[in-house]
């Protein structure tokens, strides 16, 4: 049986990280460059080898993008937050990265030919959208993705995750119904 979500709009669930006073993209780039970061952008950066073109959907604040560019691969940020992708580009103004940053939402048919990249990422976000938005997501992001297709989603029976939801909740930043 399939839980169903809230189906809020984008603007209620795109910014996150940026809530936590004093954040800013110099504080990520020291987490980035010490590899301090969630343990699965880590476990998707050593399944991606360089070169590589990466399509990260729903990139956020841009660390996995980033954590992907000093390998040396090829991101394109896309994002339905003009705030997250501004976060993002300050991320890459401080490392020196290049990345595409593209302003967008991922429910909806991608701006981009097929097989144009070839790996697409989408880490932490499918649990947000309903059966057919997710379907929608699913499909673009293997029609654009010549070889590869990286999904991630929370375990709501995970210790951490209970923690961090027990946490969010208790100080009024739990937006989801899940």
């Amino acid at each position: 049986m399939r839980v169903k979500t809230q189906n809020f709009n984008p603007q209620e669930w795109a910014v996150i990280e940026q809530e936590v006073p004093g954040f800013t993209p110099e504080i990520l780039a020291e987490k980035v460059r010490d590899r301090k970061l969630y343990p699965w952008i880590n476990a998707i950066a050593e399944m991606t080898d360089a070169p590589q073109k990466v399509l990260d959907l729903g990139s956020g604040v841009g660390h996995l993008s980033a954590t992907l560019a000093l390998k040396g691969c090829e991101p394109t940020l896309m994002d339905f937050s003009q705030e997250n992708l501004d976060f993002s580009q300050g991320l890459f103004n401080h490392m020196n990265l290049q990345g595409r940053f593209v302003q967008g939402d991922i429910t909806q048919e991608l701006p981009f030919d097929d097989n144009s990249f070839d790996t697409s990422v989408c880490c932490s976000v499918l649990q947000l959208f309903n059966d057919e938005q997710s379907e929608c997501l699913l499909r673009e992001a293997s029609r654009v993705a010549r070889r590869r297709v990286i999904f991630t989603a929370p375990n709501a029976l995970c210790l951490a995750y209970r923690i961090g939801k027990a946490h969010m909740q208790k100080t009024g930043r739990w937006h989801w119904s899940v």
